[in-house]
């Protein structure tokens, strides 16, 4: 039998082999195709990226090109302005430019430009002299507000005027007449022949007069209060001619911001247009109070460090103050002025305008940043050569995550032709072993039918060839003669039934009819059957039931054929005066059938394979017992049916225990 067994492997595997080599190779085949699918599929993705994203930045640097063509057009518009103070506030007003500064043709600055101090005029400067000495020099302010007053009476040039009107007011603030002094500065001041009347040191006195009677006046909420300050704003935001000095005009709106600032949100007046002279309600806003303030503290800060204008080059270059760049119109009278990273950021906006994907970045990099990372980089734009345009892919490895998407699609392709393959042979596989069992199932079945039908056939025929030869004369040796060609003849029966179960059970055509039973009723019916078999085996049969046991629900012949089976073998192989122990009780919900002997044994290598279809403790040719191997494959092919199990406890030389547990039957 073993070597059958090891011989049908052999012949399996020879089967399998080739045929698992068929299914390997054309699988690695197909993985490393898919491999290289990939890699070619990652260059291929590599190459349509860079061809479609360069594409993208191509589209993005022209867009720069033309914001500054568009900028140099609004310089060179600029440059033709007549007024520099108005082509300053022009440019600044635009957003594009941070500050500018406006040259005349000589290289000075003409706006924002510093006014020299002018004197005031000769005939009059011992009045000033002796008004000035009264207010400034111990004198008496009361003397110093008449030598005022008298200038004004008797001088014919308004700027004469101007100047001593607003000195007699400060003398009247400083006696604490400060009604008189803001009437002076907001009615005979707010005249038109003052309105561009110019101080000591070249500033606009109007403006002046109007922060100083904001200063005087302590009820900021009344109209004449938001009247003032709205005139003030608007005097401050007009560049036309003649302009008011870029000095001045940056201190009067450093101290008009934070009086503004108290007043957010309450209404004011102010002046439409400085021609109209009408008047209108408007709310102040902080953010665009003074558009212009900060370009004028950054022109400021350019003037202070003397940098004269340049030729103009077309493109932008750093300045020696660290992050502001500037470009220098094609004449060299306009400097422009820009952040570098406002301008980057701006320029950044500008070049994904029209990006349309949003899994990537794009970025301006000033000159000497770097650009690490980056996926493609270029020149920003002809007039910024060393400015780059970077494109970065997200993610940390973008090229590699983008490629394995594409590749994805062949990667699954290969690994569902793989698992398609791999099915398919696993069924070719299971069929060809389960033919090959079945075919050593025959072989085997077969070779034990052969054994065991010619053992008895050949045992019956010469008793019958004796008993026909009239051999034997003795009654009793006949009698002896005849019943064991009865036994025999029972042999045949049982192995006979034992095959038809065994092919039931292959082609799954037996029936049970299942009905209420009760186990004492199986095992009685089990003794009798096999008492008559004990007896001529000199086996000793102890049947021990449990009383009340409650009743099972299955086929009461089937059951019989478990216990006689079990009671069959344990008589069989015991070597010397046999103990067999029938015992039926219930144990944890359960009815147990158990069949102890005191045999041969099992070892457990037998155990594990006891219940298989053919085996046989005893595989000699030359055994003493019967059997075909069928038995206790019968009995748990009927437990299981009957949704019961069977168990084994066993040792080489101390005998076996087999338990039958049934489940009980449902109560009604």
């Amino acid at each position: 039998m073993n070597w059958s067994r090891s011989r049908s492997n052999r012949g399996l595997w020879l089967i399998l082999l080739p045929l698992i080599a068929v299914v390997l190779v054309p699988t690695a085949c197909v993985l490393w195709f898919a491999n290289r699918a990939m890699r070619n599929e990652q260059l291929a993705v590599q190459q349509r990226l860079t061809e479609a994203y360069r594409l993208q930045l191509v589209s993005a640097q022209r867009r720069l090109d033309e914001y500054w063509r568009a900028r140099l057009d609004d310089l060179k518009a600029a440059e033709t302005m007549p007024s520099a103070g108005e082509a300053f506030a022009q440019l600044v007003r635009t957003g594009q430019f941070a500050a500018v500064i406006i040259f005349d043709a000589e290289g000075h600055a003409s706006y924002p430009a510093r006014v020299p101090w002018r004197p005031p005029p000769t005939s009059a400067n011992e009045t000033w002299d002796a008004a000035a000495a009264a207010e400034h020099e111990g004198g008496s302010l009361r003397r110093a507000i008449d030598m005022y007053g008298e200038i004004t009476d008797k001088s014919s040039d308004p700027q004469e005027r101007a100047r001593a009107l607003i000195a007699q007011a400060r003398c009247l603030a400083k006696t604490g007449e400060k009604a008189a002094a803001v009437g002076i500065l907001t009615e005979r001041l707010s005249d038109a022949q003052y309105r561009n009347a110019t101080d000591e040191r070249g500033g606009l006195i109007v403006p002046n007069a109007q922060l100083m009677a904001l200063h005087l006046l302590d009820e900021r909420s009344t109209p004449q209060y938001r009247r003032i300050l709205g005139d003030l704003v608007n005097r401050l935001n007009d560049y036309g001619e003649p302009a008011m000095p870029a000095g001045q005009r940056l201190h009067l709106m450093g101290e008009v911001q934070p009086i503004a600032a108290s007043l957010t949100g309450m209404a004011a007046s102010r002046v439409a247009s400085p021609a109209e002279g009408s008047a209108g309600d408007f709310f102040f806003n902080q953010d665009a109070l003074f558009p212009t303030l900060e370009a004028e503290r950054l022109a400021a800060t350019y003037l202070d460090a003397d940098q004269p204008p340049l030729v103009g080059k077309g493109s932008p270059e750093p300045t020696a103050s660290p992050g502001i760049w500037r470009w220098v119109s094609p004449k060299g009278t306009i400097v422009a002025l820009c952040a570098e990273q406002r301008l980057a950021d701006a320029l950044t906006a500008l070049a994904v305008e029209d990006i349309s994907s949003h899994d990537i970045t794009v970025k301006i990099a000033p000159p000497r940043t770097g650009t690490s990372g980056a996926f493609l980089t270029m020149p920003a734009a002809r007039a910024m050569p060393d400015w780059t345009l970077a494109l970065y892919l997200p993610g940390p490895k973008p090229l590699e995550t983008a490629a394995r998407r594409q590749a994805a699609a062949h990667l699954w392709t290969g690994a569902l032709a793989v698992m398609v393959v791999v099915l398919l042979a696993l069924v070719v596989i299971r069929q060809i072993s389960r033919q090959v069992r079945l075919a050593e199932l025959q072989n085997n079945l077969v070779a034990t039918v052969s054994h065991e039908l010619k053992t008895p056939l050949s045992s019956i025929r010469l008793l019958l060839e004796v008993l026909a030869e009239n051999e034997c004369q003795d009654r009793n040796q006949v009698k002896e003669y005849v019943g064991l060609i009865t036994s025999q003849t029972a042999r045949l029966d049982r192995l006979v039934e034992h095959f038809l179960a065994y092919s039931r059970m292959e082609q799954r055509r037996h029936t049970f009819v299942m009905a209420a039973v009760e186990p004492a009723k199986v095992a009685q019916v089990a003794v009798e059957s096999l008492q008559e078999r004990c007896t001529a085996a000199g086996a000793h049969l102890t049947v021990e039931v449990a009383p009340d046991l409650p009743t099972i629900r299955g086929d009461i012949e089937a059951l019989v054929t478990v216990l006689v089976n079990l009671l069959d073998n344990a008589c069989k192989y015991c070597e010397n005066q046999p103990q067999v122990l029938l015992r039926a009780y219930a144990a944890d919900g359960q009815v147990c059938f158990a069949v102890q002997d005191n045999g041969i044994g099992l070892s457990r290598r037998s155990v594990k394979r006891i219940f298989d279809r053919f085996y046989q403790v005893d595989q000699r040719l030359s055994r003493k017992t019967g059997g075909c191997g069928l038995g206790l494959s019968i009995v748990r092919f009927i437990v299981d049916a009957h949704r019961g199990s069977v168990q084994v406890a066993s040792e080489p030389g101390k005998g076996s225990t087999f338990t039958v547990r049934l489940p009980v039957a449902p109560q009604r």
